[in-house]
């Protein structure tokens, strides 16, 4: 894993001004308009930018779960009581440590070990992916490394998959005076296959704020035909138009507008409430909304209408159990019953009230 490191002076005032980024849950359970079963809150995934076939290209997508915005490319290690919790996309694993080994709290096959001084891990999915995470992309002289804004071991230097196509990390950080002393933050620069794509990210922000971690644009592109230095804040010297997507953010009063644009300059716009909550999406060529959500008081959907076809929400928390009813435009109902602690649907009542179990 290499990085450029960048070093300015910054106190625990601009520090304070950053938001952590929780990590993602270990599983989702969702309805198929995206309703999160086991928060009431809304899962929002952008359209994805592609290049190349499903078994060697690349791709890339922004996903929004709650008030919180972020990438596939996200791969790190954080220390949690007990153990690390590791995080692989858009998805965590926890590991207990338990007499000097890493044991999956999950029992779903994957396996997490450390080098002796607990600065590199190697996790193997269940597919016998190999992930290898390490320090190496932060300041050295840090006492702290930062991941998305939060206290992180390591990061994803490559990942090498059955197939033998391996993708290498490269990382900008950041180095400042922190809470914690001399702190390194660090954010993804560019991914790279051995199959000849890379993913190149471009930001918003070049000081640490919060815009520090914000998508400004990626380009994905062949490097068999054109050059993009993996250290480098953009490409330059292209020869000709790459799969890419831009994103813009605007406030007005209440009102927070996101904007994605493709390379055919198709706009998909995404609008938030005050909180920050989904409340309308619209896509390229539509005059109205394709998708308009509603929140109550708490959060949890209440409606969605999906090109004018609307579903009503209501939601029950008897703890650790949360129950939604979910009512189509013909006035049928389906209810899930879904675990909040293991983010599990253990009971599913159909129109026909027929309850389907799960364990």
């Amino acid at each position: 894993m290499c990085s450029t490191m960048l070093t300015i002076c910054a106190g625990a005032a601009a520090h304070a001004q950053t938001m952590e980024v929780p990590v993602p849950p270990v599983r989702l359970a969702l309805d198929e308009r995206g309703a999160n079963l086991a928060t009431g809150g809304y899962q929002l995934q952008t359209n994805a930018v592609a290049i190349g076939t499903n078994d060697t290209g690349m791709a890339f997508s922004l996903t929004k779960s709650g008030l919180v915005w972020t990438q596939p490319w996200r791969y790190a290690v954080y220390y949690v009581t007990g153990g690390v919790e590791v995080v692989v996309g858009t998805t965590t694993l926890n590991f207990n440590l338990v007499s000097g080994a890493y044991v999956n709290q999950q029992a779903t096959g994957e396996t997490l070990t450390a080098n002796p001084s607990g600065t590199a891990y190697t996790l193997t999915m269940r597919d016998g992916t190999i992930i290898y995470f390490d320090g190496s992309g932060g300041d050295p002289n840090a006492v702290a490394f930062h991941f998305y804004n939060k206290r992180a071991i390591a990061a994803a230097n490559y990942i090498l998959k059955p197939d033998g196509e391996k993708l290498t990390f490269r990382y900008k950080s950041l180095s400042y005076e922190g809470l914690q002393g001399w702190t390194s933050s660090l954010r993804v620069r560019s991914v790279t296959s051995s199959k000849g794509y890379m993913t190149k990210i471009e930001y918003v922000g070049s000081v640490f704020d919060n815009n520090w971690q914000k998508v400004a644009k990626v380009t994905l592109l062949n490097l068999g035909v054109d050059y993009c230095d993996p250290d480098a804040d953009s490409c330059t010297g292209l020869t000709q138009t790459w799969p890419s997507m831009t994103f813009g953010e605007s406030v007005a009063g209440a009102v927070t507008t996101r904007t994605e644009t493709d390379t055919l300059g198709r706009v998909t716009t995404y609008t938030f409430d005050t909180t920050l909550r989904t409340t309308a999406i619209k896509r390229p060529s539509s005059a109205t909304d394709n998708l308009v959500a509603t929140s109550d008081a708490t959060g949890k959907i209440s409606s969605i209408t999906a090109n004018g076809v609307n579903w009503t929400y209501s939601w029950s928390l008897a703890a650790p159990n949360m129950t939604a009813t979910i009512t189509d435009p013909n006035g049928g109902q389906r209810v899930y019953v879904t675990d909040t602690t293991t983010k599990r649907v253990t009971s599913f009542r159909d129109e026909l009230n027929r309850t389907t179990s799960y364990t």
